[in-house]
């Protein structure tokens, strides 16, 4: 797992290399990004980051701790700090996240995660449904 280093950084330098990230994602297209992130971040980093949103995103859904711990390969004590941890995020914070569980008004298909982790839930039962969660084609 990656570490932080444990000497704090003068809030003024955090912010602005907060606000220098930040510009610097923001000025990436979606290929561009991409690609950026997967050389950015580290193994490690890259998972972390991936099953901290797909954590957030199927608390917000009402998937059972089971069903995370499965998919998601998780521990029950990592669920509990997550469920613990969203509670305090703001209002704004799980309305962006509830933007990528519902989909948009104007498309009648559902976000590709959230299509991706009820077929692994399928899968467990279904041929079927895990030759299309193995093949990517969801």
């Amino acid at each position: 797992m990656p570490r932080a280093s444990k000497k704090l950084l003068e809030n003024s330098v955090w912010k602005q290399i907060h606000s220098t990230l930040v510009e610097v994602i923001s000025s990436f297209d979606e290929y561009k990004l991409s690609g950026f992130l997967s050389e950015f971040f580290t193994k490690e980093e890259k998972t972390m980051i991936t099953k901290r949103l797909a954590l957030y995103i199927m608390l917000l859904s009402g998937y059972s701790d089971w069903q995370i711990e499965d998919i998601l390969k998780v521990s029950n004590e990592t669920i509990r700090t997550t469920r613990t941890t969203l509670g305090y995020k703001s209002e704004g914070f799980k309305e962006n996240l509830f933007g990528w569980i519902k989909p948009p008004k104007k498309t009648k298909g559902t976000n590709r995660l959230i299509k991706m982790i009820e077929l692994a839930l399928r899968a467990q039962s279904d041929m079927k449904a895990r030759a299309k969660l193995l093949s990517g084609d969801y």
